[in-house]
């Protein structure tokens, strides 16, 4: 996603907006990240008319799986179960 980094050769966040209108996308960040999380804010304006949900967690950092892996594993929980209810609802129409 990021641009600012000198290993991102051609950073996702230059062809974020052709991704399929239709496909949800969730940043998670750590409070405390040395990553910006300002790219996922600019997802969120180039994408506008998508879901696009920013989501920081407390108490972590970069990693934060590790750092604060039950909220972690909560937040990813709810988005996939969201996703889930999605496909139900279809499958039933």
């Amino acid at each position: 996603m990021s641009s600012s980094f000198g290993w991102a050769k051609f950073p996702m966040i230059h062809r974020i907006s052709g991704v399929d209108k239709d496909v949800p996308m969730t940043m998670i960040h750590g409070s405390e990240s040395w990553i910006d999380d300002s790219t996922s804010y600019e997802t969120k304006h180039l994408r506008n008319g998508s879901y696009v949900d920013v989501q920081v967690i407390p108490d972590a950092g970069h990693h934060v799986y590790a750092d604060q892996p039950e909220a972690f594993n909560l937040m990813v929980h709810k988005i996939c179960r969201k996703e889930d209810e999605k496909i139900e609802v279809a499958v039933e129409n």
